[in-house]
């Protein structure tokens, strides 16, 4: 009698925890509670033992650590259970790591940490070594994804959307290669159906809706047919219930009696693939040249993401470095003895993660899963600064007037520095420590006898400490008035006129490295870019550059540093938009600093607009951007304008630029990830995008399910600060 084709049935939801509901809190809008998605993650693997309970041969999987670890932190006896059930091959953990992390916007290390907390944590707690990776819903993936995957000991990987695989094979940018084949999937859904609040209790929670707040009858769809013949044809196939919030549904057991009548019928989970795909994994570092996707990175897609809510790309940015330095300072106190903060670093690394969630630092999400996630950010930065603190105890010199100057980085550093020191008199003098001045960049009071003061430390040693004297003296001179908007120090020559610069000399190259031609340098563009906070959806993208209407507001200098403002001061209509919009924009150099420096403050409140900082060169050359762990030259490419579209922007990490012969030419920033570069004749303009305010909210509001409509947090309204160099 010959064997019935095997039919494997996986059970593993796709939650995403942030989107259209906080993490872990409810939220009440117009009268109706809405159910976290801890909330809704706990109940799906408290309905899934249930089902494992009377049904020994039930299996079911939690797509990412971060919703197991939620659930044992509120239901802490259920870890034996589960590990019973991992034991019996019945329960598993996607590989996604700790989360499904964004990969474009995020440093290298930072995926690292991803794969690599999540991974041990199943290893650890659940006795599993995981073998697939997975990726679902990640808006693109990075040319470096392969490599990191492949040193995280995965070689299978499943889940790319959006920009999709072709082949069996993705080799990235150093030639590390994954495997992404499975058996036929021949159903994959359950439902995209969002649980509205109970319509009794309104969410509050009743005994109609078993005091969960949620609508009770909505459950995952089970396959309505699946391709019969197809499965006859490959003998083995799998169908996959991923809905993206209902809970398991009972009937699945009634459906696999009657599909037991023509096939051979199995739940399973990632292990019970691996038979399937083990040949095809063999051949994951020669594969044929024929099954290897033609690409080294998956993308773009969904450009919108790479500037909604631009705060928490910076604020990702920012604490990404602080905790890096902060690692590297506890370790540096860890060598002269004291000890190593293991535990409160790696919970400062899983809320930074939950931060790169593809949902959050993305901003397609709600308003009050913004202001959760701000209010998680404020954590990072209060758990970063008690292992910073607790280092420095160690490290820094322990005497009353010194300030200590921490380089965390393996290679020398010359930065602006920023300090708060004691000054009871009002005013200090800083001491390098060979007792020469240095000159003070700025000098305001921080309240009760203390200064913030800023001052330019040059040159200091990889992973060194250089300790400077704080002395009472006398207030900086006030800043004099230049004759001319120009600027310089020894290596650049800054040249502006009455509505912004003109071009940027570098003397030692003698080259100019920018100049006015279509676009001035650090000029500012309203772009229209009418969209959702995924994607721009209408090719109408009129440019207004705003150089005509900005003013010179002041060139001046002081010990150490020179400065040109320009700014805008305006209620007026642009491009058609007659909302208000004003800026400042600074220009400094430095005494000793191999940059151009940039700051510019907006104040925003508009709809369907993009704003944009322009970095003409007079160069043409491939454009180059740095990305996790690397760089890469990219092309340009024509924009679509669908709901997951790319506009013609790259997202980049720190910095793009152009490199030509003899001369290259780059933008680095602070948070800012999506560039764009133009060319023209002769010439090449860098187009960094900073603001963008959608007005369309797409998959934030399906009325077809229920109606939450705060989310006009999306439009970016207020006050921006934005700091890049060149």
């Amino acid at each position: 009698m010959p064997c019935k084709p095997i039919l494997l049935v996986l059970t593993n939801n796709h939650f995403d925890p942030t989107w259209r509901r906080c993490w872990d809190r409810r939220f009440t809008f117009q009268g109706k509670t809405y159910a976290s998605y801890a909330d809704l993650e706990e109940w799906y693997l408290l309905d899934n033992l249930e089902l494992a309970r009377k049904h020994r041969e039930y299996k079911f999987e939690a797509e990412s650590v971060v919703v197991v670890r939620k659930f044992l932190e509120r239901h802490p006896a259920r870890l034996a259970e589960l590990q019973r059930l991992a034991a019996e091959g019945r329960f598993a953990v996607s590989g996604a790591g700790d989360n499904i992390v964004d990969v474009n916007m995020v440093q290298g290390e930072s995926i690292v940490r991803n794969f690599l907390l999540g991974l041990l944590w199943v290893e650890e707690h659940l006795g599993l070594k995981t073998a697939m990776g997975v990726r679902n819903d990640g808006f693109g993936n990075s040319a470096q994804l392969p490599q990191i995957l492949r040193g995280c000991e995965i070689d299978w990987v499943t889940g790319f959307s959006y920009s999709p695989l072709h082949g069996q094979y993705w080799r990235g940018l150093d030639g590390s290669t994954i495997c992404h084949s499975t058996p036929t999937l021949l159903w994959l859904g359950g439902g995209c159906e969002k649980y509205p609040p109970c319509g009794r209790c309104l969410g509050a929670g009743c005994p109609a809706c078993g005091g969960r707040g949620i609508e009770p009858a909505l459950r995952c769809r089970l396959p309505d047919r699946i391709d019969e013949q197809r499965l006859r044809r490959e003998g083995i196939g799998f169908v996959k219930l991923s809905p993206e919030e209902n809970l398991p549904n009972p009937a699945i057991f009634d459906w696999v009696r009657r599909m037991r009548r023509k096939f051979d019928v199995r739940f399973a989970v990632e292990s019970d693939l691996q038979p399937f795909v083990r040949e095809k994994r063999a051949r994951v570092d020669s594969p044929p040249a024929k099954e290897l996707h033609p690409g080294v990175e998956l993308n773009p897609n969904n450009s919108g993401c790479w500037v909604t809510r631009i705060r928490l790309k910076q604020t990702c940015r920012r604490q990404e470095h602080a905790l890096f330095a902060a690692e590297t300072l506890a370790t540096l106190a860890s060598l002269r003895g004291a000890a190593y903060p293991r535990d409160g670093l790696r919970e400062v690394w899983r809320t930074l993660l939950f931060t790169l969630f593809h949902d959050a630092i993305t901003a397609t999400h709600v308003d009050p899963a913004y202001d959760e996630l701000r209010d998680l950010q404020r954590e990072i930065d209060a758990g970063t600064l008690a292992v910073r603190e607790l280092a420095l105890r160690t490290l820094a010199a322990d005497e009353r007037g010194a300030l200590s100057v921490v380089n965390a980085f393996g290679l020398p550093a010359s930065a602006v520095v920023t300090a708060t020191v004691d000054a009871p008199k009002g005013a200090v003098t800083l001491l390098d420590p060979q007792g020469h001045p240095v000159p003070l960049l700025r000098s305001k009071s921080a309240g009760r006898g203390k200064l913030e003061i800023a001052f330019f430390a040059r040159d200091v040693a990889a992973l060194s400490t250089r300790t400077f004297a704080v002395r009472p003296g006398r207030a900086p001179a006030a800043p004099k008035a230049l004759a001319r908007p120009v600027i310089e120090n020894a290596r650049f020559r800054v040249i502006g006129d009455e509505h912004g610069l003109t071009a940027v000399h570098d003397k030692r190259l003698r080259r100019t490295i920018a100049q006015a031609a279509a676009h001035r340098p650090n000029e500012l563009i309203l772009e229209r870019d009418e969209g959702s906070p995924w994607a721009t959806l209408h090719p109408d993208r009129t440019r207004e550059a705003l150089s005509p209407k900005t003013r010179l507001i002041s060139a001046e200098c002081g010990d150490g540093w020179q400065r040109l403002t320009y700014g805008l001061d305006r209620t007026g209509r642009f491009l058609g938009n007659g909302h208000p919009l004003s800026f400042r924009t600074h220009v400094f150099l430095y005494e000793g600093s191999e940059r151009v420096e940039f700051r510019t403050e907006v104040k925003w409140d508009s709809h369907n607009c993009r704003l944009r900082v322009a970095m003409p060169a007079p160069l043409r050359g491939r454009a180059v951007y740095g990305i996790p762990y690397g760089q890469l030259s990219r092309r340009s490419y024509a924009p679509s304008y669908h709901w997951a579209g790319a506009n013609g922007d790259w997202p980049a990490i720190h910095w793009a630029g152009v490199e030509s012969r003899g001369l290259s030419v780059a933008l680095f920033d602070k948070g800012t990830p999506s560039y764009a570069v133009e060319q023209a004749a002769g010439s090449s303009v860098l187009l960094l995008s900073v603001l963008r305010s959608p007005a369309i909210p797409t998959y934030l509001h399906e009325p077809d399910y229920y109606s939450m409509t705060a989310f006009d947090g999306m439009r970016d309204a207020g006050d921006h600060c934005f700091e890049r160099a060149s």
